[in-house]
């Protein structure tokens, strides 16, 4: 995702298909563009070229709102293109080039103390390609497809690494990455039990008050985690549970591999965090076709205790969400 404005930045992907900026520029004086009279004062032309520096398109793209631009079975090489704005702020336009063996990684980038979106953040997957975090936190970049590592890093900020990312030739994958400030203040882990429901639960976690969330997000169910840093070791447990009458006896618990299964016996904790003072901040780490799980009303549960031997005392958030209506 590239803010669009009067700003000018390149990217470099190597050998694969890659697609950099070129040059920008701000007009607000010259007479509208051809097929521009539907976007009113605030507009975008956007002229693409190929590796071997020849036009993509013939007449500019005119982009009225923040807009996703593909090109199907794009030739290797680096692609670039080339900016003229006539609006007073910024447009986000997002190009992905698609060729075999690449795929496109997206998403945004966000502080994981007060949740305001990062800019310039380093994003590199270690399979082949990176990109910064643009001013509305926005990334995007075409990759080698595979297994791989997303590691995010920017100054005054802790690396999050994020393995076991998967993807496949072709897809676009949207994630979001949180990234702790290196001078957090830690927090004091349950000292007594504690139990509270999360009556309007948000759609993105949030490490202060719920820091487990679950939305839908086309056909998946999908789960985000973040943890703040306890100033104790402390054991994370993460659950549902279902009216469904398929799931109605079990409570379902994640474990570190991210699979859920029911509880039998000892509960199976999602996270051992070894050291006090350390964020847990995973993002999204899991999701499921929601055609897979039955209809009813689901009830998601996080526990955090520093005493998992008998829990004496803990934490336990949750919220229920209505899934009858999403298949």
């Amino acid at each position: 995702m590239f803010g669009l404005g009067s700003s000018t930045s390149t990217k470099s992907l190597g050998s694969f298909n890659s697609l950099n900026s070129g040059s920008s520029s701000l007009k607000t004086d010259t007479p509208v563009t051809p097929g521009a009279e539907k976007c009113g004062d605030c507009y975008v032309e956007v002229m693409i070229y190929r590796p071997d520096k020849s036009p993509y398109n013939i007449e500019p793209y005119i982009v009225c709102d923040s807009e996703n631009i593909t090109i199907e079975n794009a030739k290797s090489g680096e692609w670039t293109y080339e900016t003229t704005s006539h609006c007073a702020s910024s447009l986000d336009v997002e190009i992905e080039t698609r060729g075999a063996d690449t795929a496109v990684l997206t998403g945004s980038v966000k502080d994981a103390e007060s949740g305001i979106s990062v800019s310039n953040a380093r994003v590199q997957w270690n399979l082949g390609g990176e990109t910064f975090s643009s001013e509305n936190g926005y990334f995007s970049t075409i990759v080698v497809a595979g297994e791989g590592l997303v590691t995010t890093s920017l100054a005054n900020y802790q690396t999050n690494l994020k393995a076991k990312v998967q993807l496949g030739s072709g897809e676009t994958k949207k994630i979001l990455v949180f990234v702790a400030p290196v001078e957090s203040s830690c927090i004091e882990a349950p000292d007594m039990p504690v139990v509270e429901e999360i009556v309007s639960p948000g759609m993105e976690p949030d490490a202060s008050f719920q820091p487990f969330a679950v939305r839908v997000e086309d056909s998946d169910l999908v789960f985000f985690a973040l943890f703040p840093p306890y100033d104790e070791k402390v054991n994370i447990y993460l659950g549902m549970t279902s009216d469904a009458p398929e799931l109605s006896p079990y409570l379902l618990l994640f474990d570190s591999d991210d699979a859920y299964a029911p509880m039998a016996g000892t509960p199976v904790a999602w996270r051992e965090v070894k050291e006090a003072c350390q964020w847990q901040q995973d993002g999204e780490f899991m999701s499921i076709p929601v055609e897979l799980l039955p209809k009813g009303k689901y009830t998601f549960y996080s526990l955090v205790t520093a005493e998992p031997d008998g829990m004496p005392t803990f934490e336990i958030r949750f919220f229920t969400l209505d899934l009858s209506s999403m298949y």
